[in-house]
């Protein structure tokens, strides 16, 4: 999947998870800030260097928070958690 494409899947992601009220605050931020690390990863480097790879999928990295949250997803929220493993899937294949 290409960066821009990415990108806009990260937006569309925000976007329903403003919309999605059930989330709790908590999970909430956790979520805007993975996407959020993952956007500034993305617009620092394409494809992500091998630091930046390292520093993401480092434990706490931001896709690892991303891959956790969506097991948290799954029961309330399946289209979310469904497209957010989607996203992690593509970053991975990029090697992010």
């Amino acid at each position: 999947m290409p960066i821009r494409s990415l990108r806009q899947t990260l937006a569309e992601l925000h976007d329903q998870l403003e919309a999605a009220s059930s989330i709790d605050g908590e999970d909430r931020d956790a979520l805007k800030q993975a996407m959020r690390d993952i956007a500034h990863s993305l617009d620092k480097s394409a494809p992500p260097s091998a630091d930046a790879a390292e520093a993401a999928s480092s434990e706490g990295g931001a896709l690892d928070r991303l891959e956790s949250l969506v097991e948290d997803f799954e029961a309330d929220h399946p289209l979310l958690s469904k497209q957010l493993a989607a996203l992690a899937a593509s970053l991975r294949n990029i090697g992010f």
